[in-house]
């Protein structure tokens, strides 16, 4: 039977595994053990601003830079989720474009990049804001027109931004 005891800290976590055996008459041998500490992966993360794009725009493209980066030793990988391990990374390079579906649907969406050379760095996140505005709700009046009469009054009534007003 192996058994694992995990202690964890910021730094490194250490595992314990026991090995015992039993012969056909069921008599378990005494347990040895051995212990095996991982250390934290030394690479810090790279540096991903934030960005922004409007609802059903081109997608952003991400770059990760910074004073950390280190594009000729280490590898950089993109991941969906903070506690994605190696293996489960969206993409490895440089640069990073999400799936174009995301600019169809507002909302901000958390992506994570992480630098690898034999084990993974620690994770940094960073966002892609997909904003959208509202379509402003016009009024006119009057609706018909005469000529030589006054122009028409075009009221905006639900006003965020500045409205631009064209005419075909």
């Amino acid at each position: 039977a192996i058994k694992a005891e995990y202690e964890d800290n910021d730094f490194e976590f250490y595992k314990t595994f026991f090995a015992s055996q039993r012969d056909a008459d069921m008599c378990e041998s005494e347990k040895s053990e051995v212990h095996v500490s991982y250390v934290s992966c030394p690479w810090p993360p790279p540096d991903v601003p934030d960005q922004l794009i409007c609802l059903n725009a081109p997608m952003a493209e991400f770059t990760a830079g910074g004073p950390d980066y280190d594009p000729v030793n280490l590898q950089v990988m993109w991941f969906k989720n903070p506690k994605d391990k190696y293996g489960s990374q969206i993409f490895t390079g440089n640069p990073f474009v999400p799936d174009s579906i995301l600019a169809k649907t507002p909302g901000e969406y958390t992506f994570y990049v992480a630098q690898y050379k034999g084990c993974l760095g620690a994770k940094k996140s960073f966002k892609l804001i997909v904003k959208k505005v509202n379509t402003p709700l016009l009024t006119i009046t009057p609706t018909q027109l005469c000529d030589g009469k006054p122009a028409p009054v075009i009221t905006v009534s639900n006003p965020e931004t500045k409205v631009n007003i064209y005419q075909n």
